[in-house]
């Protein structure tokens, strides 16, 4: 067993899995909670280690409830419509549940270790914050927060409007961006967690100048680390379309700045 935090590290080749395969929501609680899991009683290997890769691992459906991935009840239906989901997939060699549907056990493929393996570049994510979030979009922008925190301009996107649809490992066409529906799912979510993290969020929506309407969604995001500028994070030229979300407590205030949330010549 190693020492946990309860933070581990996900590549950033599992992010962009994660992102674009369409993984159902609950199916993506699911195998992040595996890797928690995991994490907690290994350090995955850099390189190819058949003892450790050869290991099936266990854990109690109630370890798994605490992390979000099911209803807080006894029923196991949850877990099984996952296992059935996860055993179509390359990720694991081995994955069910015990006779009494009491613990679910696990080995991973070669596939996963390879990923794991990979960590140059990584996300370093919170089990609890995993159980926090309610959709598919609540764990995207979880994760973009988590992957960008440590920036001194954080900003991640989301929303592609060239990978709506994909043919013959290319993009078909786009699909431009509609602001009132994502408005309505996006709104809310970073209202939560700018409430939660203490964090100011600029929402801008972007052109990539090929096609009529909005391409992608950039969020710019500001904490008391971040080293934003005024004029840098509400950018109206890059930003065709743009709005602020911050916690009800007012902008944060970055250790860069003594008195306000920006620096005093930049002040809001």
């Amino acid at each position: 067993m190693v020492e946990h935090n309860g933070k581990f590290r996900i590549p950033e080749y599992f992010v962009e899995f994660l992102k674009y395969r369409g993984i159902p929501f609950r199916e993506q609680k699911f195998l992040l909670a595996l890797i928690h899991l995991q994490s907690m009683k290994i350090d995955w290997p850099r390189v190819r280690n058949l003892e450790i890769e050869n290991r099936t691992y266990w854990a109690d459906l109630r370890s798994l409830r605490d992390l979000g991935c099911a209803p807080r009840s006894n029923d196991a239906r949850s877990f099984k419509s996952s296992v059935t989901y996860w055993c179509r997939c390359e990720l694991f060699d081995e994955l069910y549940l015990d006779q009494r549907s009491r613990n679910l056990i696990w080995k991973f493929s070669e596939t996963v270790f390879d990923l794991m393996a990979n960590m140059e570049r990584y996300t370093l994510l919170d089990g609890q914050d995993i159980a926090y979030c309610r959709s598919d979009l609540d764990l995207i922008v979880y994760i973009g927060i988590a992957g960008r925190s440590g920036m001194r301009t954080p900003k991640f996107t989301i929303f592609d409007g060239w990978r709506n649809v994909l043919k013959n490992g290319g993009y078909d066409q786009f699909h431009p961006l509609n602001p009132r529906k994502i408005d309505a799912r996006l709104r809310p979510i970073l209202q939560r967690w700018a409430n939660k993290k203490n964090i100011g969020f600029v929402v801008g929506f972007l052109q990539d100048g090929t096609k009529p309407g909005y391409s992608e969604v950039e969020i710019r995001f500001l904490h008391e680390d971040s080293k934003w500028r005024k004029c840098q994070i509400f950018n109206a030229k890059k930003h065709k379309r743009q709005y602020s979300i911050i916690p009800t407590s007012g902008w944060p205030q970055q250790r860069s700045s003594k008195t306000a949330a920006f620096p005093e010549d930049d002040s809001i």
